[in-house]
């Protein structure tokens, strides 16, 4: 059985760091037009950058930017007499390596797939370190909420003291506004930090339907407790991925 992540006392501020250093956000909308010309450009550039670490930077950002217009970009679906139109036309340049014949048929003999297939959503939220997937009636606009639930349980497992004074400090230090209206302060203050965790604890009960159980709080618990665990986890498993680098290339 394997154990439990641990998290030190001396570990607080750098699993702090982690946690909002990385922030998930929902993400914009990506056009047609306005990112296929985007990569364009960036493909223009990097032609007519000298090979190196520039060039590598460039050429990446137009294949990332490439990939999510294809995966999650606001594309029309063409139907299916226009894709064997295209396919038609091209079969004998750009298309010539591959078995046209065999292609032709397969979309051809298949139904039309479905507009709305989930596949091409993008996440609702997406970071550094990770993505949410999924649709919702109140989609999220980061998961802020859910770093300071992590960070206040945690800090309290190690034994930290002044929890939310130490989590505020970091969000204030790291710049994270508080998305406060604008006549009142966007600074945190340990008084929004127990209302976020408040709102998270809230989050939990609804959408894991534990309202009106009379083992609520015991199950609250336990998906608390996972959730910790698994961010623990994701903090050592990081912290030990820069160390094994580090050690590969010192310089």
């Amino acid at each position: 059985m394997s154990s439990r992540p641990h998290l030190s006392r001396e570990e607080a501020d750098a699993f702090l760091e982690h946690l909002f250093g990385g922030l998930a956000v929902k993400p914009k909308r990506i056009a047609l037009r306005q990112t296929a010309g985007v990569v364009r450009y960036l493909t223009a550039l990097a032609y007519q950058t000298p090979f190196g670490r520039a060039q590598e930077l460039v050429a990446s950002a137009a294949e990332l930017l490439w990939r999510a217009l294809l995966s999650v970009g606001e594309i029309r679906i063409a139907e299916k007499q226009q894709v064997i139109e295209c396919l038609v036309a091209h079969r004998r340049t750009y298309l010539q390596s591959l078995d046209m014949e065999r292609l032709l048929k397969l979309v051809t003999d298949r139904a039309e797939p479905g507009i709305d297939d989930l596949s091409f959503r993008p996440s609702q939220v997406m970071g550094r370190d990770r993505s949410v997937s999924g649709q919702s009636k109140n989609p999220l606009q980061d998961d802020l909420t859910e770093r300071i639930y992590v960070a206040y349980h945690a800090l309290h497992r190690v034994g930290v003291k002044n929890v939310r004074g130490h989590i505020v400090q970091v969000l204030n230090r790291l710049g994270i506004e508080t998305r406060a209206r604008a006549s009142t302060s966007r600074k945190w203050t340990p008084a929004e930090v127990a209302e976020r965790v408040r709102q998270f604890d809230d989050r939990l009960l609804r959408l894991h339907k534990l309202r009106g159980r009379p083992d609520r709080l015991r199950q609250l618990a336990q998906r608390r407790e996972k959730l910790v665990d698994n961010w623990m986890g994701e903090f050592q498993r990081a912290r030990l991925a820069r160390s094994t680098k580090h050690d590969r290339n010192p310089g």
